[in-house]
């Protein structure tokens, strides 16, 4: 886990080139978005530090970029031990020393936002002609929320909702009043659906929606009118 330390003293903070950035220096980010260009680019596009939050990228992202470079101090050892983690995609000699991780790692807490933007329209969406606007049930009302996927169900008369949360990995499906019919959960994260007459296919990715390098990927069939769990 990558600790970030600020100390506070009666120094005015200096501007030039060696300022520091809690405990990294100018030179540190410099050399770190040099070195992201070279190794980060060596497995994937070059991720902008402005697409995700400091808080993010220094808890979640950096921890596993470091595993995945053969650096397992830059992670917690649950981290390094979890089952998302591929250990055939870990090298035997780290890509990197510590002290060029440390730069990488410089670079992108320092250019990550501190909080994502929020959406600013210019003008509010005020009407919907082809939608009813009703308040959600309680019971899907949270202080987060991942619904990963939507689809209407034709196969039905009438129209079933279908709804796939991605925190919960919980299939809901809701009839067209918007009321629950069912609902239960899964063991892995649906990514699309298929009905026919008699039969209900569909797409997975894993166990979950995070970010990974297993080949969980699978087409199976579904029933949605089995009890809730």
């Amino acid at each position: 886990m990558v600790v970030l330390l600020v100390q506070c003293n009666s120094s005015t903070k200096d501007s030039s080139p060696s300022s520091t950035y809690g405990q990294y220096t100018a030179d540190d980010v410099s050399k770190g978005q040099a070195l992201a260009a070279n190794y980060c680019k060596s497995c994937h596009k070059l991720p902008d530090p402005s697409l995700l939050s400091k808080a993010t990228r220094e808890r979640h992202v950096l921890p596993v970029m470091g595993i995945y470079l053969g650096i397992p101090s830059a992670a917690p050892a649950g981290m390094v031990n979890s089952p998302d983690i591929n250990k055939d995609y870990i090298p035997v000699t780290p890509a990197m020393d510590a002290e060029k991780w440390k730069q990488i790692v410089a670079y992108y807490v320092t250019k990550s936002p501190a909080h994502m933007p929020t959406v600013n329209r210019a003008e509010p969406i005020h009407q919907l002609p082809f939608f009813k606007i009703e308040p959600a049930a309680a019971e899907f009302v949270g202080p987060r929320a991942l619904t990963s996927y939507v689809k209407i169900d034709e196969s039905v008369t009438p129209h079933r909702l279908i709804v796939f949360d991605g925190l919960e990995n919980k299939l809901i499906v809701l009839n067209d009043k918007a009321q629950k019919l069912n609902a239960f959960n899964l063991n892995y994260a649906i990514v699309n659906m298929l009905f026919q007459k008699n039969r209900i296919t569909s797409t997975v990715i894993g166990a979950n929606l995070q970010a990974n390098d297993f080949k969980h990927g699978n087409i199976t069939d579904i029933s949605i009118d089995k009890k809730e769990k």
